[in-house]
């Protein structure tokens, strides 16, 4: 059997908050800094939505619900998908950048 270690990439995350999507909370947002441009699109296209009370986020796959406390990343190709906490922590580690949220 063969053994593979994954490769080291950088990713870009954010982390979702409540009421992220809440389309009048982003409008009257002063904190600019909460919504990096990728999310910005993302709000903007329709990608990433508040449908009720939840938070969505569509996927090559379909539709996924983002809990608050998620996190929401952007791969090296550009697609974004929702990842837990405890999972997000396992995976990955700060480099540098604003990690307020």
């Amino acid at each position: 059997m063969a053994t593979f270690r994954k490769k080291i990439t950088t990713i870009e995350a954010w982390k979702c908050f409540r009421d992220c999507c809440n389309r009048a909370a982003y409008d009257n947002c002063t904190h600019s800094t909460l919504y990096p441009e990728w999310i910005v699109d993302a709000l903007d296209s329709g990608v990433l939505f508040a449908d009720g009370e939840q938070i969505k986020l569509k996927i090559f796959e379909g539709t996924m619900l983002v809990n608050n406390d998620d996190w929401i990343v952007k791969n090296a190709k550009g697609n974004l998908y929702p990842c837990k906490p405890d999972t997000f922590a396992l995976i990955y580690e700060p480099i540098g950048g604003d990690m307020s949220f």
